[in-house]
Parts: structure tokens; sequence; C-alpha cells
């Protein structure tokens, strides 16, 4: 086990466990917060967004990709992030999974840097389209030797050492030649040990996928509990993670359906939103609903029509505002 680096305490480290093992939010004074959108000054690019779902099936990398879609059409230099890295499938999404080498990928990454190595970001990195600036780092092509370099991975040990794999690739991939403007995490499912620090220490906004039924409701509790009480790794200037939800698929149904799906899904978001008796947000303001579209269920890739895109164009914005 390694030391806790001189200026970090083990309540600092953004893992699951300590991340909601940290003080009741209703002893919080919500006037403490700050959230990037308190600030009078943008944040310095790139904007980091990370995608997160309690359990799967509710498209929250279809909601990453559609919404990279958007805003590289509107000419921002977007790069997505395969952090799902037990289950990756981000290029493949993409259309582009044919294209990743041996050895290429995120994986390969943050081992070289985990052995003090300086890898080439670049040359790990997919070109989506050739118009416009969208890439990919994908997390790497499963096999054997995959399975096996993801074994050896400890990000919870990266943050008790002096140099920490995830930080240094944050910094490395703002400085990448096209400089994106944002960069989209697509972080594994439920409790993993890449996802904690990927919410709760390296996003300035975590958007979170649910469908109000009971399978979701405590995991994106916890969720919503553990940003609120974090700093992200911006630490100069003390922020909490912005959070925003992604309800979906609504189902084709009757309205009187529709709109009791939608008030129960509010409901839940006003309760994990209070903090010391206060909502810290307008819950109005913060969520997005995503109708099911059998055209998105029943491709195997994203589409290039735009006007499935619609659906996906709240999160774009909410992006937007901080660029």
């Amino acid at each position: 086990m390694g030391y806790l680096p001189i200026d970090s305490t083990l309540e600092d480290i953004p893992s699951w466990p300590e991340s909601l093992a940290r003080p009741n939010l209703e002893s919080f004074d919500p006037e403490t917060i700050v959230f990037p959108s308190d600030l009078d000054d943008n944040l310095e690019l790139p904007i980091v967004a990370t995608f997160y779902s309690h359990k799967g099936g509710v498209g929250r990398s279809t909601a990453l990709a559609y919404t990279a879609q958007i805003l590289a059409s509107r000419g921002r230099r977007v790069l997505c992030v395969d952090m799902d890295l037990e289950a990756p499938s981000l290029a493949a999404l993409f259309g582009k999974e044919g294209e990743i080498k041996p050895e290429q990928g995120l994986v390969e990454i943050l081992l070289e840097l985990d052995r003090e190595e300086n890898p080439k970001i670049i040359e790990h990195v997919l070109r989506l389209s050739a118009t416009e600036e969208l890439y990919c780092l994908p997390a790497g092509i499963p096999s054997a030797n995959y399975a096996r370099k993801l074994w050896l991975m400890d990000p919870e040990a990266w943050y008790r050492e002096e140099r920490n794999p995830l930080r240094e690739l944050m910094v490395m991939l703002g400085d990448l030649p096209f400089e994106p403007d944002v960069v989209l995490l697509d972080a594994r499912s439920g409790i993993s040990p890449i996802s904690g620090p990927v919410l709760f220490d390296l996003a300035d906004v975590a958007i979170a996928s649910f469908y109000p039924n009971p399978q979701f409701e405590r995991g994106t509790a916890n969720l919503v509990r553990g940003l609120l009480a974090s700093k992200t790794r911006r630490r100069e200037l003390s922020l909490t993670p912005e959070v925003r939800f992604v309800v979906s698929p609504i189902p084709n149904t009757t309205a009187e359906m529709e709109e009791r799906i939608k008030q129960k899904a509010m409901e839940w978001i006003r309760e994990w939103i209070t903090v010391g008796g206060k909502k810290v947000f307008d819950e109005s303001e913060i969520t997005c609903f995503v109708d099911y579209q059998e055209a998105i269920a029943t491709s195997d890739k994203i589409l290039p029509d735009s006007d499935i895109w619609q659906n996906f164009d709240p999160i774009a914005k909410w992006l937007e505002s901080f660029l």
C-alpha cells in the first residue's frame, strides 16, 4: 500500500466507499457548495463531463455519442473517452471498432503512466469524422492480454501516490494537438474502481441516466449524495461537480402514463438535490427526458439523421453553457 500525498487524507480519495461515507448532507450549509455554474469566469478548457448510470439499459453511452455528434456539428472540438474498461464499446458505437490496433487504447496509456513512462496519447486517438473535430480514445481491444492488464490497474492506489495516472491523463488530454473543448467520459455502470474517480474527481459535470423504477432509485440517490459532498480535481477553485439527469427511455404510451413517469422522476430528483432543507438546483433545468425511439434501439451504431439527435439537444446545451 502506498503513502498518501502530503496534502491528502484518506477522505480525499474519490473512491465509492470514501465518497459515500462523507458527512450527512443534511448538516451541510448549501451556501458553501460552489458549482462551476456559480463562477463568474468560464472554466479552463476542456470541460469534462462524465456519463454514468447505476445500471445498464438506459442509453448512457448512446446519450454520450449523440451529444458528441451535436457538439461537433456546432463547431466544438470533442473527445470521447471509453472509461467503461470492463466492457468497452464506445468505438463500436461510432462504427470504428475495427480501427483499434493491438496495444492501443486507454488501458495501455494508464499502465504506461503508472510505470512513469510518457505515452504519446495522440497515437491512441481515433478521428471519427473527416469534416468535424470529433475524436474517440478507446479503452482497447478486449482479449486475454487486455484482461491481464486490466487486473494490474488499481485506481484507488493512484490517489495514495505522488504521481496519479488519471490526473496526468487529464492534463495530457487537454494538451492534445486539436485542443478539445469538451471531454466526454463514458463511465462503467454501478460501483467500480474506475467510476469513483471518474465521477467524484475528474468530472466538472456528472450526467446520470436512470429510469424511475426501484432498480435505479437507491443507487442513483447514493451517486448524487456522493457528488454533492465531493470536490473536483480543480482544487484551487474548491468546486463541487454539477449534476444533471437523463431520464430514459420514456416509453411510447398514453399521455397520462408518460406524465406519471416524468412526475415520479422529478419527485426523486427533488429529494436527491435537497441539501440542508434547500434545493441546490431547479430540477426542471437539470433534467432531460429521452423518448424511446425504435430506430435508436435497433441500430448497432449511432445514426446520421440529425432529427434523431434532437432528444439529446438539452444535454449538449448544458455543456455549451460552460464554454
